[in-house]
């Protein structure tokens, strides 16, 4: 089986590594090979609309997009919080946690072909009832916009695992509701090992 998670860190590397002992135990031929791919629109098109051939599963953020690729279906897995990334120079990662408040003056990072999609919703909320709140959009993720966050008082809305992408990034809860639930995506006609794998994931 062929598993790929993109080149950004997001949760499902620790589930897949948890869940690998029980899959071994029960089915001891069952071999994975992991492929990387760069993390942009492009690479996702073609993964998800080809599912079954080069690749057999990804693990990722849950999005209605899905819908946009014939043959693309997706398990659900569970639900993360999205936080923000803060520079551990920029004095709110002294905080516990952060309101909309403490955003007065300072620029919100957010991917604007997000596969999370409650950032969409974030993106509404700033623009309705948040004035003092900047908005910074990029295409994708790569390590650059952790380079930026950095060396600035950014701010870039994420989930827990980009904890460990910088050394000088820190995770901070931010007072909202927002969520991004995880999911396998994998062909609608799953292979018999691709079922048995979904089964022991759900």
């Amino acid at each position: 089986m062929r598993y790929s998670c993109g080149d950004i860190p997001n949760h499902t590397e620790t589930f897949i590594t948890d869940l690998w002992p029980d899959l071994i135990a029960t089915c001891g031929s069952l071999n994975m090979q992991i492929v990387s791919y760069e993390n942009n629109p492009e690479n996702a098109r073609e993964i998800l609309s080809n599912l079954g051939k080069d690749i057999d599963i990804v693990v990722g953020n849950y999005s209605k997009k899905t819908k946009n690729y014939p043959g693309c279906s997706a398990t659900y897995l569970y639900y993360v919080p999205l936080r923000l990334a803060v520079s551990k120079r920029n004095p709110l990662s002294q905080k516990d946690s952060l309101t909309w408040a403490d955003l007065d003056g300072h620029t919100v990072w957010l991917n604007s072909t997000s596969w999370i999609d409650d950032i969409t919703q974030i993106k509404e909320e700033i623009l309705d009832n948040h004035p003092k709140v900047k908005i910074e959009e990029f295409p994708f993720f790569d390590v650059q916009i952790f380079n930026k966050i950095v060396g600035s008082n950014d701010v870039l809305v994420g989930v827990d695992a980009w904890e460990f992408i910088h050394p000088l990034v820190t995770m901070k809860p931010m007072e909202w509701k927002y969520i991004s639930p995880m999911c396998i995506y994998h062909n609608e006609q799953p292979s018999e090992t691709v079922q048995y794998v979904l089964d022991k994931a759900v």
